[in-house]
C-alpha cells in the first residue's frame, strides 16, 4: 500500500498542522453553532407571554408565513423557528381569533415544545468543537450579544449562519478532509499497518500518541511483538473527539434524519454523507479484492499466542478461512477494512477479537 506522506497540505505528523486544522475547520463550527444556540435562547424569552407583551421585532419569528387558514407557508420564518427551536404560537388559534373579530395579540401565548433535535445537535456540535479548540490550546472566540441581536433585527442572516454551518459540517467530514479521515483510519488499527500508511508517525510516535490520544486496544497474551498490537483512540482526546464529531455530522445531515426539514431550507437535496463515504470505500476494497476477506456482518477470532485457533461469524457459524493462520497474517488481511472504517473492532481481550461491519 502507498503512504499518505505525499498529500499536499496534509501534515499529520506536525502539531502545528493539527492546530491549523482546528482553527480553520473546527473553530468556525463552534462559532456558527453557538450563535444559533444563543438565538434560540433569545427567542425562548418570549415563551409564556401573549403576543401583545413581546417586542414587535420578535413577532415575525412567530407569525411570519402563517396564511389566512392558519397554515405555514413553505420555507416560512415561523415554520423554521418552530422546527428548529420548538418556539411557536398555535397558528389555528391565532387565525380563529381574527375571524371572530377579536384581537389575537391579547390572548394568544407563545409556546414551547421543549428541546428540539436541532438544539440537541447544536449543543453537541458546540461542545465537541469547544473541547477540540481547548485541546490545541486555542482561545475560543467570544460570541457577543450584539451579534445575536443583529440576527433578531435581520432574520435573513439566520439562513446565512445556517448555510455556513452546513457547509462547514460537510467540509470537516472524512468525505472531504484528510485530518478527519486520519481519525477514522486510526480508530482501531494494527501498529504495523498504521506505520505503513503514516510512516512519519514512527519518527516521534511517543510524542504524537500523547498529543493525538492513542492507546493500545489489543495485545495478545504472547505479547512478543509490539507490531501486532491494535491501537485506537483514548476517550476525550483529539482523534477521539474528531471521530465523534464526524459521526455526529453523518448521523444528522442526511435525507432521513430528523433535521432534514431544517437543512432543506438551505440545501433542498441532502446527501447521505455516511452512505457516500462507505460507497467509495466499498469500491476501493472491491478493486483490491478485499471484500472476499470479510463477507460477513460480524467475525469473532480466538487468539492463542501468535496464531488464530478459532473463528466464527454470525450465529456461531465456524469460519475456516482464518483458523490456524498467524495473528500477523490475519490482521494484515483485515487491516484495509479497518483502515478505511468499513469494519471496526467491537470488543477484545488478550485472546479474543470481535469485528463488525460498520
Amino acid at each position: 500500500m502507498s503512504s499518505y506522506d505525499q498529500i499536499e497540505g496534509f501534515e499529520y505528523w506536525n502539531k502545528e498542522a493539527w492546530k491549523n486544522f482546528v482553527k480553520d475547520y473546527i473553530l468556525p463550527l463552534y462559532i456558527s453553532s453557538t450563535k444559533l444556540l444563543m438565538l434560540g435562547q433569545h427567542l425562548s424569552r418570549t415563551v409564556g407571554k401573549t403576543l401583545s407583551a413581546i417586542e414587535k421585532e420578535y413577532l415575525r419569528f412567530l407569525l411570519g408565513g402563517i396564511d389566512s387558514e392558519g397554515n405555514y407557508t413553505e420555507n416560512s420564518l415561523a415554520l423554521f423557528i418552530k422546527n428548529s427551536f420548538g418556539i411557536y404560537v398555535d397558528s389555528k388559534e391565532y387565525v380563529a381569533y381574527g375571524k371572530e373579530g377579536v384581537n389575537a395579540y391579547e390572548y394568544v401565548k407563545v409556546m414551547s415544545s421543549g428541546e428540539t433535535e436541532f438544539v440537541k445537535f447544536l449543543e453537541k456540535l458546540s461542545t465537541l468543537s469547544l473541547e477540540l479548540v481547548g485541546k490545541v490550546e486555542l482561545k475560543p472566540t467570544e460570541i457577543k450579544e450584539e451579534e445575536v441581536e443583529e440576527l433578531i433585527k435581520e432574520p435573513n442572516k439566520i439562513l446565512e449562519i445556517l448555510g455556513e454551518l452546513f457547509e462547514r459540517c460537510v467540509q470537516v467530514t472524512a468525505n472531504y478532509n484528510y485530518y478527519t479521515f486520519f481519525a477514522i483510519s486510526t480508530r482501531n488499527l494494527p501498529y504495523f499497518y498504521m506505520m505503513k500508511a503514516y510512516p512519519k508517525l514512527k519518527e516521534n510516535f511517543d510524542e504524537l500518541k500523547d498529543f493525538l490520544g492513542f492507546r493500545i486496544l489489543f495485545r495478545s497474551e504472547a505479547g512478543i511483538q509490539q507490531v501486532k498490537d491494535i491501537w485506537g483512540h483514548d476517550g476525550g482526546r483529539i482523534c477521539d473527539l474528531i471521530f465523534k464529531l464526524n459521526e455526529l455530522i453523518w448521523n444528522n445531515i442526511n435525507q432521513g434524519s430528523k433535521l432534514s426539514s431544517i437543512f432543506r431550507f438551505i440545501s433542498p437535496s441532502l446527501k447521505d454523507l455516511r452512505k457516500e463515504y462507505l460507497s467509495k470505500v466499498e469500491e476501493k476494497l472491491k478493486a483490491i479484492g478485499w471484500m472476499d476477506a470479510f463477507p460477513y456482518s460480524y467475525l469473532s477470532l480466538r487468539v492463542s499466542g501468535v496464531y488464530v485457533n478459532g473463528s466464527w461469524r454470525e450465529y456461531g457459524v465456524v469460519v475456516e478461512r482464518y483458523r490456524g493462520k498467524s495473528l500477523y497474517e490475519v490482521l494484515n488481511e483485515l487491516s484495509p477494512g479497518l483502515f478505511l472504517g468499513y469494519i471496526f473492532l467491537e470488543t477484545s481481550s488478550s485472546n479474543y477479537l470481535d469485528f463488525r461491519k460498520r
